[in-house]
């Protein structure tokens, strides 16, 4: 029985990557939302106080913006000051450069929105997501870079937050694999399979108490990091229309209320200093980023670069 379940799932992708490849509603584009998290005063890489920070010249905190039991930072590298939320800006209009380069099976253009274009700007966590749904948007992408939950800054390697429900509302809630949650986790492992190349590894664990491999938890607030795929599951009982706990990250749970596929990407964590050097330090580094996101985004929806004339 299982192996003909995999069968079917694997069919069912097939079919789903071909059907598609250009959007429904608007059949002459192909078209996908970039959101650059955080914004404004959220500089990102927001966590509690750790032991051990106050004492740490290479890092500033900051209370978070709208939530009085985080800080943001910002990191010093080579006497440089630098933050999360500049950095995803960068990453999401290379990216948006390089998906421009491609073209649909059948020749329909790629078009790309951002979900802001400065640093000044921190729309909010709905109206990211709401934007891909008004664009009639095949997918919501949004671009972070990791920060450890403890202070250790060891923690290394990229990871995609997905959708923890089977609930998709485009099937109206009914089927036991949704189509959304199919989505979401194949093209997050299109995308870590680019990353892989360039050597970015998968994340083993993101500084909290994670729930690995057996069956995904239920219970609030857990968390299941495997293969690089992180699914958390909201803290309180806010569930979904179809009974199930919801997603506790707010953009992953808008795009399952409004039927669009909606994930994160952590590209690397901005507290290691290797990940730092390696991936987010030079514009170089951030496009070969971005050309890799693009790859892995191109491969699973099946996009084509355009011939150069």
């Amino acid at each position: 029985m299982k192996i003909f379940k995999k069968i079917f799932v694997l069919i069912f992708l097939n079919m789903f990557c071909i059907s598609n490849s250009t959007n429904a509603s608007s059949p002459d584009s192909f078209k996908i939302v970039l959101d650059a998290g955080h914004g404004a005063a959220d500089l990102g890489c927001a966590k509690n106080r750790a032991s051990g920070e106050d004492e740490d010249t290479s890092i500033r905190a900051y209370p978070h913006p709208s939530n009085s039991s985080l800080f943001v930072r910002e990191y010093r590298y080579n006497k440089k000051w630098v933050n999360e939320r500049s950095t995803n800006l960068k990453i999401a209009f290379y990216l948006k450069e390089e998906l421009q380069k491609y073209k649909t099976l059948e020749g329909n253009e790629v078009k790309v929105f951002l979900t802001r274009t400065t640093n000044e700007e921190n729309p909010a966590l709905f109206d990211r997501v709401n934007l891909g749904k008004q664009l009639a948007a095949n997918v919501v992408i949004s671009l972070h870079n990791n920060a450890s939950g403890n202070y250790s800054r060891k923690a290394r390697g990229a990871m995609v937050l997905v959708t923890s429900s089977k609930s998709d509302a485009r099937s109206e809630f009914k089927t036991e694999d949704s189509k959304l949650y199919l989505e979401e986790e194949s093209l997050a492992n299109s995308i870590l399979k680019e990353l892989e190349k360039i050597g970015i590894s998968r994340a083993t664990t993101s500084g909290e108490t994670l729930t690995k491999g057996g069956t995904l938890p239920i219970t609030p607030g857990q968390i299941s990091l495997e293969n690089g795929l992180l699914r958390r599951f909201s803290e309180d009982t806010d569930k979904y229309p179809n009974g199930q706990l919801s997603d506790f990250y707010k953009i992953i749970r808008a795009g399952v209320n409004l039927g669009i596929p909606a994930i994160i990407v952590e590209h690397a964590y901005f507290d290691n200093e290797v990940d730092y050097k390696n991936f987010l330090s030079t514009d170089k580094s951030l496009k070969a980023l971005a050309k890799a996101d693009a790859k892995g985004i191109a491969n699973f929806y099946r996009l084509q670069k355009q011939q150069k004339i």
